[in-house]
């Protein structure tokens, strides 16, 4: 009998033995920024990133403009006037204004702007969340603008947020952070500074420092 139970035992451990790496089998290899900064408030260990140079043509610009406000309008529209109310009510020219100005403040004659600049990185999942999984997974993002100076390196996040300072800060932080490192990453001897541009709010100033 005792020898049946010892079977048993043994039978059932093969069976029900859970596999060692079921993790890794449900992991996502590819993950955008947006996704990863909403589970995890870690800084990110980047061992490899690209950022892409863009064609620096208008029409690039001028066609992602004509994509965004597409992807808005509705389908019923009949005339140009018609057209022209629905795009002048998609945003007002009063918080793009006071954007745009927030941002020229930071900007000098000699300064290189990059604007839309795609990345991607290698990440190990084990820096990102809690785990024993140590596979690379590839993060990519896009940074909204950046700022070139002689020592210093701007980053500049857009956001559209009622949230207050302090709260729109930790909600944003372990992206930023992540952003500065693929930064870093390029620009080894440059200072990362980093802000947030709240276009919504009604703050006299819409620019917020982000502390290092």
């Amino acid at each position: 009998m005792v020898e049946l139970d010892l079977d048993y035992c043994i039978y059932d451990n093969i069976i029900n033995k859970k596999y060692n790496y079921i993790d890794a089998i449900n992991l996502q290899l590819k993950n955008s920024v947006t996704s990863i900064s909403s589970e995890d408030k870690s800084i990110y260990n980047i061992s490899n990133f690209k950022l892409t140079d863009l064609d620096k043509e208008d029409y690039i610009e001028i066609g992602n403009s004509y994509h965004k406000v597409l992807e808005k309008l509705p389908f019923n529209l009949k005339t140009t006037s018609e057209t022209r109310n629905k795009i002048i009510n998609l945003i007002e020219d009063e918080k793009v204004l006071k954007a745009n100005q927030a941002i020229s403040k930071l900007i000098n004659e000699n300064d290189k702007i990059y604007k839309e600049q795609v990345f991607m990185a290698y990440l190990e999942y084990g820096n990102i969340k809690t785990s024993k999984i140590n596979d690379k997974i590839l993060v990519q993002g896009i940074i909204d603008i950046f700022i070139e100076k002689e020592n210093e390196i701007v980053l500049i996040d857009y956001k559209t947020s009622r949230l207050n300072n302090v709260d729109i800060i930790k909600k944003y932080d372990t992206q930023l952070r992540l952003y500065e490192k693929v930064l870093q990453e390029k620009y080894r001897n440059k200072k990362i500074t980093k802000y947030i541009n709240n276009i919504i709010n009604n703050y006299i100033n819409s620019i917020i420092l982000i502390n290092n």
